[in-house]
């Protein structure tokens, strides 16, 4: 079998990521596709020859950086010419949060164009965005789901990673070639999520592990490896500035991208009032 994986964005380089994989010149599968914050279509215009020909979108996060091309490649012309009903799975908090941050992305960049046109018709342009998502089938974390494309079965199951809310890895296997997508993962237990469990990954055989080649790519960079001390240090001084910000009767204003770390947050506030009896 001849597998072929094309990448379409770098997120490390450009923002946005999206690969694109190919089984035997036939079977499209289109792994996450993102935008970045400058909103630039343009490797997707270069490969919209492959793109077009696309069978299934697998969604990995629910940032717009991974879904936010989403309403744009399902109203393009030439693959709405190929007639194809295209299958799209993901978890559920990447449909709903998915949503939200790409329709934010695409409002917030049309703000800053001073676009008035879709500005005004902002309403109408959300229910194009909300149809797309509405499009998104659902699955569970390791759940296995055979997929018929092409007269050829293909079972697919997410694994939860432990990145963010219903972030996961994919596992693709098809003719007994097993491949896996998994570009970010956290291998450490927290409030609110399940670190990443190797065991369960390596139970089987992988044929084809697709990672972000930027990690491979520059060797020399150097990585900081997380450790349960160092997230415990972050955690202590964020709450050490929250204490220090009440005793003082100062505004306190925290800043976090909804879909990553705003429930950390929220379980590290009910921590320091629960503890400390800050009621008033």
């Amino acid at each position: 079998m001849k597998i072929e994986v094309i990448p379409i964005y770098n997120y490390k380089i450009d923002g946005a990521t999206s690969t694109l994989l190919i089984f035997d010149q036939d079977i499209h599968i289109l792994l996450d596709c993102g935008l970045n914050q400058k909103m630039d279509f343009t490797n997707y215009q270069k490969n919209i020859h492959l793109l077009k020909n696309i069978d299934l979108i697998l969604l990995s996060h629910s940032g717009s950086e991974f879904t936010g091309a989403l309403p744009f490649i399902l109203s393009n012309q030439q693959i709405q010419q190929q007639g194809k009903s295209i299958q799209i799975y993901t978890t559920t908090p990447i449909i709903k949060l998915g949503l939200i941050n790409s329709f934010n992305q695409f409002l917030n960049a049309s703000y800053f164009s001073n676009n008035q046109d879709i500005i005004q018709q902002s309403e109408q342009i959300f229910k194009k965005f909300y149809t797309t998502f509405d499009r998104c089938q659902d699955i569970k974390f390791f759940q296995k789901k055979v997929v018929r494309i092409k007269q050829k079965d293909l079972i697919i199951s997410p694994i939860g990673i432990g990145n963010s809310l219903g972030a996961c890895a994919w596992k693709i296997n098809i003719k007994l070639i097993n491949v896996l997508y998994m570009i970010q993962y956290n291998h450490l237990n927290e409030c609110h999520l399940d670190g990443l469990e190797i065991k369960k990954i390596i139970k089987s055989r992988i044929d084809v592990l697709i990672i972000e080649d930027h990690l491979i790519q520059n060797s020399q960079q150097q990585y900081v490896i997380s450790n349960k001390a160092n997230l415990q240090n972050l955690k202590d001084t964020l709450l050490n500035s929250i204490e220090n910000c009440i005793l003082n009767n100062s505004i306190l204003v925290i800043s976090s991208y909804p879909n990553e770390r705003v429930i950390e947050i929220i379980l590290i506030l009910w921590q320091l009032w629960n503890e400390q009896k800050y009621y008033q």
